[in-house]
């Protein structure tokens, strides 16, 4: 249930106190930060208060040096009763506005403008006019501001009483997409010069959006090791984890780990050793930015297993939410109706507690039916494993997310914080926050959660893997457009080989290295036998053996995949240079001699063979002498 006790020091989309709130205009390389602040419509009659239904729109025409902000505010009788309106008080949050005009059914209005130190009021005077039940009275107050110190202020919900009818935003298509809203707008519509953006009833304060190219964030983690012992200790570092709707960057890392892994879920973790009474100092930058659906992150049996905190057995509690969903008209089927029915379950089951742990890894975590047992102070964990347990028992794929929530504003900073995300029937992995949601104002289901970066995901396990304690001086996340882009890139490097010519075969190795900004977690070369699956790091190499036939110089494809589930392919020559000893080049002529040999012998055989039957031939025939 609602409750704005808690988390208030947390909490990006809260009521703001100033009436102030600061925007950069940027050009299509900048992202544009739209901030909120709070109007007051106050109305000076009574009668005029009490009997008069207020209808309020507001339109902003931005551009690059000034900014046309029209508000509709229309009356209309109720109670069947004549009203006598006097006049009408506008407070904006801005001094200095210029060229502004007022007009009430059509008709030019006198008004007067009063300017105090950081607002102004300005004040219509109505003259008695005469509100009759079923009229309507519209008056449209104009006026414009300068752009030269960026301040643009843009109310979504006004004082008690007084809700928005819409907003709508108008700015040149060269600023670029509308990649950020805290709230999801029921129209965009593009043109060739200008875009125009919707939003109808909005139920919360603020609305925040971004524009541009893309929404990257450059995250720095700077970070001191320790070790007082006097035995090796190995600390772990966790860089943001790559998913279906955020891809990865690393473009510096000082020093390199000792080693690197990434577990079941996806999670990349740098290890590092340190050694007795010995510090080190780590430093580590890259970029996180927020896409549609990467389709990293296939579904597994360990995102619908029911584990650990995220096993509801409690029969009454299981029937109360059968009868809550029968109540509400919700089929039981894994539909958009299934998927927030039990996301509104949990946020009507539970209050926020006021004595919010400002770590993310709460010691007082008692998964589903520890946040059962304490319904009335739940914390952020609390939330997440109920909704958990409940996707998870109507068969929802579902995780747990710890990460951090950015602020655009720099006058409040951020916060580390955990989440959930589910697979929907469209195939998608979409992030939720049930306890952020409790403790603002509006409905946030349908919001894409783009300030929310995912450092650790839990799938398989829901305490492990853990997020380290980081300040958010040592972990930090800034929107930066113009960081540079994710790519990834594999270099391979073969030795030459020089073999005899009568070996069959040849083995050798070959040097993979990561010369993009990407970790590569695959790489398969399936002609020479080579299956590498771990991280490689930016500038970081592996070898692999390899054998091939001893025959002629051939080109082999590698194909390699990063965390971002990007794949790409690069083709390696393997160079053979042959060779031959001494002997071996003898050895043809050796050959060729052999058959001559055999042959000058067979041929001397067979002379000296007939050479002697000859002879004894001839003796045979001597005549015998006379004294015989």
């Amino acid at each position: 249930m609602k409750n704005l006790n808690g988390y208030s020091h947390k909490i990006i989309l809260q009521k703001f106190n100033e009436l102030f709130s600061f925007v950069r205009v940027a050009s299509l390389s900048i992202v544009f930060i739209l901030a909120v602040s709070i109007f007051s419509f106050t109305l000076l009659s009574h009668t005029f208060a009490s009997n008069v239904t207020e209808e309020i729109g507001i339109k902003y025409s931005l551009a690059e040096k000034y900014t046309d902000i029209i508000y509709e505010v229309s009356f209309t009788a109720t109670n069947n009763q004549t009203t006598v309106l006097d006049y009408y008080t506008l407070t904006i949050p801005q001094t200095e506005i210029s060229a502004d005009s007022l007009q009430c059914n059509g008709r030019t209005q006198n008004h007067d403008t009063y300017k105090q130190s950081n607002y102004s009021n300005i004040t219509l005077s109505l003259d008695g006019y005469i509100l009759k039940p079923g009229d309507k009275l519209s008056c449209t107050f104009q006026y414009r501001l300068l752009n030269e110190n960026t301040q643009i202020d843009f109310p979504a919900k006004y004082a008690d009483g007084f809700d928005t009818k819409y907003i709508e935003i108008t700015y040149p298509s060269s600023w670029g997409e509308l990649v950020f809203s805290s709230i999801k707008p029921q129209e965009n519509i593009k043109n060739a010069n200008f875009y125009k953006i919707t939003f109808l009833n909005p139920q919360i304060t603020n609305i925040r959006i971004l524009l541009g190219n893309s929404l990257k964030y450059q995250y720095t983690i700077s970070k001191e090791l320790s070790n007082s012992s006097d035995i090796i200790l190995t600390h772990e570092i966790p860089l943001p984890v790559a998913t279906s709707r955020q891809m990865v960057s690393v473009d510096y890392i000082d020093p390199l780990p000792n080693n690197s892994y990434q577990d079941i879920d996806g999670n990349i973790f740098l290890v590092y050793d340190v050694q007795p009474s010995s510090k080190i100092q780590v430093n580590i930058s890259g970029n996180v930015m927020l896409v549609d659906n990467n389709d990293t992150n296939s579904i597994d049996d360990e995102s619908s297993s029911i584990v650990d905190y995220w096993d509801l057995q409690s029969e009454s509690e299981i029937n109360r939410i059968s009868l809550y969903l029968n109540q509400n008209q919700v089929e039981i089927k894994k539909n958009y109706g299934l998927y927030k029915a039990l996301y509104r379950y949990v946020i009507d089951r539970l209050s926020p507690t006021s004595q919010e742990s400002s770590s993310v890894e709460n010691p007082l975590r008692g998964g589903v039916e520890g946040a059962l047992s304490r319904k009335s102070s739940a914390i952020s964990e609390d939330y997440v494993d109920f909704l958990i347990a409940l996707y998870r028992e109507h068969g929802i794929p579902s995780r747990m997310s710890l990460g951090y929530v950015y602020s655009p504003d720099k006058n409040k900073n951020g916060f580390f914080h955990s989440w959930v995300e589910y697979f929907d029937q469209k195939s998608d992995w979409r992030a939720i926050d049930p306890a952020l949601d409790d403790v603002s104002e509006g409905d946030f289901f349908d919001s894409d959660l783009s300030d929310h970066i995912a450092i650790i995901q839990r799938s398989s396990n829901a305490f492990n893997p853990k997020l380290p304690y980081f300040t958010d001086s040592e972990y930090n996340f800034v929107l930066d457009d113009a960081s540079s882009d994710i790519k990834e890139n594999l270099t391979i490097a073969s030795e030459k080989t020089s073999v005899p010519n009568f070996m069959p075969t040849v083995t050798n190795n070959l040097t993979f290295t990561n010369t993009g900004n990407t970790i590569i977690n695959s790489i398969i070369c399936e002609e020479l036998g080579i299956n590498i699956n771990q991280t490689l790091l930016p500038k970081d190499s592996v070898q692999a053996s390899f054998t091939v036939e001893n025959n002629t110089n051939n080109s082999y494809l590698c194909r390699y995949t990063d965390i971002n589930n990007q794949s790409s392919s690069s083709t390696i020559n393997i160079q053979i240079d042959n060779y031959t000893y001494w002997w071996e080049k003898l050895l043809p002529t050796v050959i060729s001699i052999i058959p001559l040999i055999i042959i000058s012998i067979i041929i001397y055989h067979f002379v000296f063979n007939k050479k002697h039957q000859i002879k004894s031939y001839s003796n045979n025939k001597k005549p015998k002498s006379l004294s015989s």
